[in-house]
């Protein structure tokens, strides 16, 4: 009768040291769960109205790298939060699964690049874009790959580029890394993806390099040494973010 009133306060002990654990990754998961939870902690992403907004990079491109500053900031200092609280040998054990990811996805983004004899802006010498169709627009799961790994498929059914979305301790973050066939290029660390309470991704932060542009060299593709760095927002294209719509031409990364 002792040894199962022992082993019963046992059990009752480690459920009450690794409820905090638990406890914790759920709270700091539904503060990045949906925009209006993302925006108490990020403020700026809230126009004069009140409404949920990425800053146009076009208009107030220091507003729009705090934001980008901030977000990866809060991101971070929450993951070291939930792995604070935790036990190593608990981390191990708490299985996160992958975000799944909404084909349509629209953009801000800023860009520089330099040929090698002098910096200057990509697409035509713009410096920025809001609000239109994302890069990421098609993205869909690689099959087989337990819905971890994902290609971007173009209507010509190419595939520039291809996806690692990899769980942390936060239910509804994601790190990212991306790998891109026409540019030579990939997402720099960090990069992540949030998410809602069903588990798919609304919102990317991410910083990329571009290494190199697609091109014809005696009728061959090739690709020519250049380098592009851009600091970037994506968002799933929704009815509640509709507001964020533009006609304008997102970087398309080839």
């Amino acid at each position: 009768m002792q040894r199962t009133v022992s082993l019963t306060l046992l059990t009752i002990c480690m459920i009450a040291v690794n409820a905090p654990m638990l406890s914790q990754a759920a709270d700091l998961s539904a503060s990045f769960s949906s925009p209006s939870d993302l925006a108490k902690l990020v403020p700026e992403l809230r126009d004069a109205d009140g409404t949920f907004r990425i800053p146009d990079p076009g208009k107030d491109v220091a507003k729009f790298l705090r934001v980008h500053h901030a977000l990866i900031n809060v991101v971070e200092a929450a993951l070291v939060k939930a792995a604070v609280k935790s036990e190593l040998s608990e981390i191990s054990k708490y299985q996160s699964m992958s975000l799944t990811f909404p084909q349509k996805w629209r953009s801000a983004e800023i860009g520089i690049s330099t040929d090698g004899k002098r910096a200057g802006f990509p697409d035509g010498g713009h410096f920025a874009s809001y609000g239109g169709e994302s890069f990421l627009s098609g993205i869909v799961a690689v099959p087989n790959t337990h819905a971890s790994f994902y290609q971007v498929l173009k209507p010509d059914r190419t595939c520039p580029a291809i996806i690692y979305s990899e769980a942390t301790i936060i239910p509804s973050v994601n790190r990212l890394v991306l790998a891109a066939a026409n540019t030579g290029g990939t997402w720099q660390t960090p990069s992540y993806a949030l998410g809602n309470a069903n588990g798919e991704a609304w919102l990317i932060i991410n910083k990329c390099v571009d290494v190199a542009l697609s091109g014809s060299v005696n009728g061959q593709t090739v690709l020519i040494p250049n380098a592009e760095l851009f600091t970037a927002i994506h968002w799933a294209d929704s009815d509640a973010l509709a507001h964020m719509r533009t006609q304008q031409t997102g970087h398309d990364h080839h």
